[in-house]
């Protein structure tokens, strides 16, 4: 799992809106993260995993998020491949990947 220091790192600093993708998202660190930057200006993130367990346990935790915070969350998750991503060409600001070189979780 990406630590939330890193995580927080790959975020975009842009002044607009944006589209961050996260291809992986495996247990949702990046997707947490994000949502600590909308007092700076919105952008959303767009994130999926092809497992959908993985995609639940990422949904389960946004909520548990939303729970504490009270917060709106700008994330949407999606079941899908991250070799045929579904999405137009040139609509994305930020394309992230914590690719699952160091093991499991949980």
């Amino acid at each position: 799992m990406l630590q939330p220091m890193l995580s927080s790192a790959t975020c975009p600093s842009n002044q607009g809106p944006a589209l961050m993708v996260n291809t992986m998202c495996g247990e949702g660190t990046m997707e947490l993260e994000s949502q600590s930057f909308l007092p700076h200006g919105p952008f959303f993130v767009l994130s999926g995993d092809k497992n959908e367990s993985i995609v639940l346990k990422t949904q389960q935790r946004l909520q548990e998020f939303k729970a504490t915070t009270h917060q709106t969350s700008l994330v949407d998750l999606i079941i899908w491949d991250a070799q045929q991503l579904p999405l137009r060409r040139d609509i994305v600001d930020v394309f992230l990947a914590d690719l699952p070189f160091m093991g499991r979780t949980s």
